[in-house]
This record gives structure tokens, sequence and C-alpha cells, in this order.
């Protein structure tokens, strides 16, 4: 009969051994575990302690924006014109019954009326379409142009004048004749509008907006239409 003892087929001896290796790892696994718990909360305040505290003055400051009057040149919004001038890139402007829209604004050569074929002015002009409308329902209204400038008694003409104060008053495109598209009057029943050319001689440089004040009295009532007009509204070159 053999004197070694098994286990489950193998030698009680090596069993034994790989019992007390497992018991020393576990072991070892344990204190190192209790080490790392005592030591690593004193590291972790060891290496705080090595950066300073930040203090109030370290911190970043809000940033404070400045008041609007008080903002530099650089980001400063354009000044628009003050009073009761509507801004004609986005609007229409009323007065009584009577609506009035920028259609256009052109610099170029403004064709003439009169002819099937009609043959642009020799020099370039400022040309402004408007639409008149009776947004009324009750009564006829008489507009006479505001662009007539051969009209005898000359009667309400418009006034435009650019960001650099300069003025023009409306022209003819060429002597004797008159813009293909402008009408000396019109009759306006309720609900209807009737299209016009404003003709003005052409700015000697580029400008900011133009203003454009109508009276009133070209339809019967009293005081102005005014229209803001930005510079970037205006078409260039070829035909109006």
């Amino acid at each position: 009969m053999d004197q070694a003892r098994t286990i489950e087929g193998r030698p009680l001896q090596r069993s034994r051994v790989g019992i007390a290796v497992a018991a020393a790892a576990i072991g070892l696994l344990a204190t190192a575990n209790a080490y790392y718990a005592v030591i690593w909360p004193w590291l972790v305040l060891r290496r705080a302690a090595q950066f300073p505290v930040p203090q109030a003055s370290d911190l970043p400051r809000p940033l404070r924006l400045p008041p609007p009057g008080e903002l530099p040149p650089l980001v400063q919004p354009p000044a628009l014109p003050q009073g009761e001038w509507t801004d004609a890139s986005l609007n229409a402007v009323q007065k009584g019954d009577i609506r009035v829209r920028v259609l256009g604004v052109r610099l170029g050569r403004v064709p003439l009326a009169g002819s099937s074929n009609p043959e642009p002015s020799a020099d370039t002009k400022l040309s402004i379409q408007l639409r008149i409308n009776n947004v009324g329902t009750r009564r006829k209204i008489d507009y006479l142009s505001w662009g007539d400038a051969e009209r005898t008694p000359t009667g309400p003409l418009a006034v435009l004048t650019d960001s650099r104060e300069r003025t023009y008053k409306p022209v003819s495109p060429a002597k004797g004749a008159r813009a293909l598209g402008s009408r000396p009057a019109a009759a306006l029943p309720p609900g209807k509008y009737v299209e016009d050319f404003l003709v003005f001689d052409a700015p000697p440089d580029e400008v900011e907006y133009f203003r454009l004040e109508l009276p009133a009295a070209a339809f019967g009532d009293a005081g102005s239409l005014k229209l803001h007009i930005p510079w970037t509204l205006v078409k260039k070159g070829g035909d109006a």
C-alpha cells in the first residue's frame, strides 16, 4: 500500500504548499490595501499643500460692457436719421389714405418716354420708383407727380437730401422729355395704385443714405411723407 496520501488524485503535500502560497498572496494584498488606505490621504494632502490657495484678487473679473453711448467707434451702430423717417428698405410710409412704397432706386441712364423704342438719357441719373396706393374705401384721390419738374406752376415737388446734407430737386432726364413710367398726374379710386418715377441728378460720390421728403399737398393733404433710403438700396449701372 502506497504511503503517500492523495486528495482527488493529487499528492497531499503539494496541495498544502499551494494553499500556503495562496494564503500568503492574500495576506500581502490585504497588507497593501491597508497601507494605501492609511498613506493615500496623507499623500493627497501633501500634494495639495504644494499649490497656493487662490486669492480673490487672482480670480478673473466679470466682463462688463460699457453703456451703448460709450462703445468704441468700430462697434458703434450706424446712426439713423432722427424723427419720423421710415426706412424704405423695410416699410412703406402712409399719411391719411395714401401709402407710398419705394420699389427701386437706380443710378444709371434713364429710359425716355415718347417712343416705341425708348432711348436712355445721355447722362447718369438717380431714379426712384414709387408706388402710390389709395388704401381708403370711400373717396377718389387726385395725385400730382412729385417729380414733374416741368410742370407750371411747379407745385409740390419731392426734395432729396443725402447724408452729406446736399440737396437735390427733381429734374427732367432730357430737355423736353420725361422718364419712361413717370406720369404728371393720376386719379386714384379706392383700393387702386399708380407707379411713378422721380429723377434726380446723380450724387458726385457714394453716400450713406438719402432722405426723400414728399409733400402731402400732392394728394390734397398737409405735411409730408419722409423716407430714409440706405445706399445699399441703390443699384448701379445699366439703364434705370
